[in-house]
């Protein structure tokens, strides 16, 4: 079934008891993030997963206390992370996403009170290096798609594409250089729909004034 935010209480009050019994030290103490539901999630509400990452980063903080191994957090907050900006993209809370992005980034950004404000703030985002590895181009990806939703299409695709080209080098990245270029085709069959419709619409503007001018 599609996550829900009564259903992710459940699995947050097991989690806790499970994380207050085991401290930290079973899979069980992670709140489950059930792959079909993430793909299948269409109402886009972001709600449970702020949820989930609130309390997901009280784990986070606990772990940082206790001295015995532990289960790895920081890879299971990075992925709620992520699903809640991309969540939050999708119903265009430009703000949410963004210090969403910024949380998984670890940095600490200024006030964006431009388009271009955002272009330089994402340009300093990047994952931190111990899970770099698996959630960078993630992130990178992201990060594109919120710009484009936020009218920096431009900036976007040249993000995107260098994004793509740094993918190529890296052997375990073929799933972010495919996810990117459709990303990017998309995008451009996009552009030039809008592009081709303004064509149109001044060729015919042009056809009518020649008539215009024949009929004088």
């Amino acid at each position: 079934s599609l996550p829900v935010l009564s259903t992710l209480q459940l699995y947050c009050s097991s989690a806790l008891e499970n994380t207050v019994s085991n401290r930290l030290t079973s899979e069980d103490c992670l709140i489950p993030l059930f792959n079909d539901a993430l793909r299948s999630c269409k109402q886009h509400d972001v709600r449970p997963w702020m949820h989930a990452l609130r309390y997901t980063v009280y784990q986070n903080q606990l772990m940082e206390k206790l001295k015995e191994p532990t289960v790895p957090i920081k890879s299971h907050l990075m992925e709620l992370g992520l699903t809640a900006a991309k969540f939050a993209r999708k119903r265009g809370n430009i703000a949410l996403a963004t210090r969403l992005l910024a949380q998984c980034s670890e940095v600490q950004l200024g006030k964006t009170t431009t388009a271009q404000d955002l272009v330089q703030h994402f340009k300093k985002l990047s994952a931190p290096g111990q899970i770099d590895e698996k959630w960078g181009p993630e992130l990178d990806i992201e990060k594109t798609k919120l710009l484009y939703t936020a009218g920096q299409s431009t900036h976007a695709m040249e993000m995107l594409s260098s994004c793509a080209i740094s993918f190529c080098k890296s052997a375990k990245a073929e799933y972010a250089v495919a996810k990117s270029i459709l990303t990017l085709a998309k995008w451009i069959q996009a552009e030039w729909k809008e592009i081709s419709g303004q064509l149109k619409q001044v060729y015919r503007a042009r056809q009518q004034q020649n008539h215009t001018g024949l009929t004088d």
